[in-house]
């Protein structure tokens, strides 16, 4: 066939449609893998200004959300989430009644859900009746029904505070800027349907399906 399968590992074998099938039984590592880094730096350039620089940066592939067992190790999916942020805060005191706040952040976040067997890898789905009525739909392969959102952001905030006697003025300005790309996952590579495992070996699906325009 034209997706190659892993030998059979299990001694125990039974006839569907002619068609004798083996049994491939590994156990696979599903972890939620995370890593957090968090750094920051307080400096007093002088007795009326201060300034705060910090990053954050995250990294996590999970993979306990996947379900369904009748898979192949490379077929499994994580949820992959890539983080990056910097912020920037700066205080000036220019005299004992005004006060200026200026505040810059950016963050990105790359999100990812592909297999080990490649990220364009079609899923393969096999429909059989195994021994003693026992059947359904054997999955070789993955597809994924979930979505995505990729994000960048900008933000320049400045903030000044004047005060007069009983009285408290504050003005600035705000500037947010959000690049978000929505994709959905479902069908996006395709999906190869065979009626049994003859049709499978003989490369003779019944069904192709694909999504396409999945991002907005």
């Amino acid at each position: 066939p034209n997706f190659p399968l892993p030998a059979p590992n299990n001694p125990q074998t039974f006839v569907v449609g002619g068609v004798t099938v083996g049994r491939y039984i590994t156990p696979a590592e599903t972890p939620a893998k995370k890593h957090i880094f968090t750094g920051r730096v307080d400096w007093t350039i002088n007795e009326g200004q201060n300034a705060t620089f910090r990053y954050d940066s995250g990294r996590s592939n999970d993979l306990r959300a996947f379900n369904g067992v009748n898979r192949i190790e490379a077929s499994l999916i994580g949820r992959v989430r890539n983080t990056d942020a910097f912020s920037a805060t700066h205080n000036w005191v220019l005299s004992p009644s005004f006060v200026n706040q200026f505040r810059f952040q950016w963050s990105t976040l790359q999100p990812s859900s592909a297999q080990a067997a490649g990220e364009l890898s079609p899923a393969v789905l096999v429909n059989f009746t195994g021994p003693a009525g026992q059947g359904g739909t054997q999955v070789f392969g993955s597809s994924t029904n979930s979505s995505d959102r990729a994000e960048d952001r900008l933000q320049f905030q400045n903030t000044s505070t004047f005060i007069s006697g009983n009285h408290t003025f504050r003005f600035g300005g705000d500037f947010h800027h959000i690049d978000t790309l929505f994709t959905d996952r479902f069908d996006i590579t395709g999906t190869y349907t065979f009626p049994n495992f003859a049709a499978f070996g003989q490369n003779q699906p019944s069904r192709y399906q694909q999504n396409f325009d999945v991002t907005s």
